[in-house]
């Protein structure tokens, strides 16, 4: 598999948190979108397990703050 765009991986989010891509950018803190929640969380790991076969645990995600950050945690997962 190729390594994922950053690009592609916030159009990817964007899907999941039904938020236009254009206001979801590197820096995005994605816990203080109003629609965070641990159900959204479970829906952002199954995203990326489907998308990139990579399956982060919970304490994982929570190393990541801002969505630059989640898309590095994937592309160090993969294999």
């Amino acid at each position: 598999m190729n390594k994922p765009q950053l690009t592609d991986f916030l159009s990817l989010m964007a899907e999941q948190f039904d938020e236009a891509a254009a206001l979801l950018q590197p820096d995005t803190q994605f816990r203080t979108l109003e629609s965070w929640s641990s159900l959204q969380s479970l829906i952002v790991v199954t995203a990326i397990d489907e998308a990139y076969g990579v399956t982060l645990r919970e304490n994982q995600l929570s190393a990541a703050n801002t969505l630059e950050e989640l898309f590095l945690l994937t592309l160090n997962h993969m294999g």
